[in-house]
């Protein structure tokens, strides 16, 4: 919630408008194909028959800022860029350093 709080602050000072909505750290673990933004009986049975399973814990080394388009095919996600954090992020820029130098040669 931090970090997409400091990320608005300074994409607002490059002149993009805010969400209005509050942020809700979120992973999308499938989605219903359907006209209606209701799910299946079936699919909201599933969920809460598991609802208390837990589900591990995760570390995340980077984040993927992701654009997400919606069509008449459906939505379609393309990665706009990757911030690595930590030691990852370290390696990461020079490993891209070095590929700049070497394109660049």
């Amino acid at each position: 919630v931090e970090l997409v709080s400091g990320l608005e602050r300074r994409l607002a000072d490059l002149g993009f408008k805010p969400e209005p909505r509050d942020y809700r750290p979120h992973l999308t673990l499938g989605r219903v194909r359907s006209s209606s933004r209701a799910a299946a009986a079936e699919v909201i049975a599933r969920a809460r028959h598991h609802g208390g399973r837990r589900l591990g814990v995760m570390t995340a080394d980077h984040l993927c800022l992701i654009a997400s388009y919606l069509d008449k095919t459906g939505p379609s996600y393309h990665v706009m860029d990757t911030v690595w954090f930590g030691a990852e992020a370290a390696a990461t820029r020079a490993a891209q350093d070095d590929s700049f130098d070497d394109e660049q040669e």
